[in-house]
C-alpha cells in the first residue's frame, strides 16, 4: 500500500498474486476510487507527486492514473496503464520503483532490477539510462530502493547498501555493514569490519527494506536478520550509525523472567528462545542518569535493550539468517532454506530459581 505525500491525494493498494487487483481509495472517506484487473506479480507500488503510481514486479514495471469521469458524466473513474519500455530488461523482475522527489526529477522514475540493474525512466517510459549497483558477487541480489531529492538508496546482499545521485546515477557512497550475524555480542563496534568488503569469514544479513528521511539526512535499513538501523548520511564521507536495534532472526518459543539479585545481569532482564538457535537477554529499563557510566552494566553495541546473546548450535552458513532469492518466484518466505543438521532450534527454557 503507498499513498501521494499530499494528505489530500489518494492511495493506492495492490493484492497478493493470486487476488489480482489494483484499488485507488480515498482515504479521508474509506471507500474505493477505482479498481483494475492486474495479472503480473507485483512486489511494490509507489506513488508519484503528480497523482499516479508506479508498479513493478516479475517482467513488470508499469504506470498507473485514475481517469475521472468527465463534469457532464455520471459514469465511476477508472484506471488507465501504460507499460514501461523495459528493453533487454524485460525478463527481469523488478523489486522496486520509485518516482523522482525534486522538481527537477519529477519526471523521471527509478527502477532496480533483483540482479542489480538501477534504471532510470524518462517520461517516455523509457530506460535513459543505468547503472549497475554492484549487490555482491556473482550471486549477489537487489532487494530494496528509495528515493529523496538528493539520493537515490538501493539495498541489497550481504548488508550492502549504496547511494546514487538523481538524475545521473552517479556514485556517491556506500553505508557501512550491519553487524555480522555471527558476531552480534558485542560491547564495541567494529569498525573495521563494518567497513570491510572482503571478510570471507563473516555471514551479513540482507538489505531487505530502505527508506529515505524526507530531508535526506537519515536513512532506516532493515536486514534480514531483522535487525533496524538508522544511518546518519549527511556527510557521505563519514557516514555513521545514529540509531540500531536487534531482534531473533526466527521464531520466538519461550520467554523466562531472571530473578532479580540471583545474577550480575540488571534487574528486570528477561531470557527469550527462537528458531535462529539463539538465547538472548534483555532488558528495557533506561539507564539511571544518577549512576555514573563507568558502574553500569556494559550493554550490546547495536541494541540498547539487549543484554547479552547466546549461540546455540548454529549453522556456520546462517541460512536461515538470509533473504529468500526474490528470483525464486513463490519462494518469498524468509528461512525458506531447509535447516543443516548443525541448526538448532531453542523450543523452551527455563532458569533455575538460583540460577545456578
Amino acid at each position: 500500500v503507498t499513498g501521494v505525500q499530499t494528505c489530500a491525494l489518494p492511495i493506492s493498494s495492490v493484492g497478493a498474486e493470486y487476488d489480482g487487483t489494483m484499488n485507488v481509495w480515498n482515504w479521508r472517506k474509506s471507500t474505493v476510487i477505482a479498481t483494475t484487473p492486474i495479472s503480473a506479480r507485483v512486489g511494490s507500488v509507489d506513488a508519484r507527486a503528480d497523482g499516479t503510481f508506479v508498479t513493478s514486479g516479475y517482467r513488470h514495471l508499469k504506470f498507473w492514473s485514475v481517469c475521472q469521469p468527465s463534469g457532464c458524466s455520471s459514469g465511476a473513474a477508472h484506471i488507465e496503464s501504460r507499460s514501461a519500455m523495459l528493453g533487454v530488461e524485460r525478463e527481469s523482475l523488478f523489486v522496486g520503483a520509485v518516482g523522482g522527489v525534486s522538481r527537477a526529477d519529477a519526471r523521471n522514475v527509478y527502477g532496480l532490477s533483483s540482479h542489480g540493474l538501477l534504471c532510470l525512466f524518462n517520461e517516455e517510459h523509457t530506460i535513459a539510462r543505468y547503472v549497475n549497483v554492484k549487490p555482491g558477487g556473482s550471486d549477489g541480489r537487489a532487494f530494496a530502493l528509495d528515493a529523496c531529492a538528493g539520493c537515490v538508496a538501493v539495498g541489497c546482499s550481504d548488508g550492502i547498501v549504496r547511494l546514487f545521485a538523481p538524475t545521473t546515477l552517479k556514485y556517491i557512497a556506500t553505508l557501512p555493514k550491519p553487524a555480522a550475524c555471527g558476531r552480534q555480542n558485542v560491547s564495541h563496534v567494529d569498525q573495521e569490519l563494518s567497513l570491510s568488503y572482503d571478510a570471507a569469514d563473516a555471514v551479513f544479513p540482507d538489505a531487505v527494506c530502505v527508506s529515505l528521511s524526507k530531508d535526506g539526512k537519515f536513512l532506516t535499513a532493515i536486514y534480514s536478520d531483522h535487525s533496524l538501523y538508522v544511518w546518519d548520511i549527511q556527510n557521505t564521507q563519514s557516514i555513521g550509525k545514529f540509531r540500531s536495534s536487534l531482534a531473533h532472526a526466527g521464531s520466538v518459543w519461550d520467554v523466562e523472567m531472571i530473578p532479580d539479585g540471583a545474577t550480575k545481569l540488571p534487574p528486570g532482564t528477561f531470557a527469550t528462545a527462537s528458531a535462529d538457535s539463539t538465547v538472548r537477554f534483555w532488558n528495557l529499563d533506561q539507564r539511571s542518569k544518577d549512576v555514573p557510566v563507568r558502574k553500569q552494566e556494559e550493554r550490546n553495541a547495536y541494541s540498547r535493550e539487549t543484554v547479552s546473546i547466546v549461540y546455540c548450535g548454529v549453522d556456520a552458513t546462517f541460512a536461515r539468517w538470509k533473504a529468500a532469492d526474490p528470483d525464486d518466484g513463490e519462494v518469498q518466505q524468509q528461512g525458506a532454506a531447509v535447516a543443516s543438521p548443525e541448526q538448532v532450534e531453542i523450543r523452551c527454557l527455563r532458569i533455575s530459581p538460583d540460577t545456578a
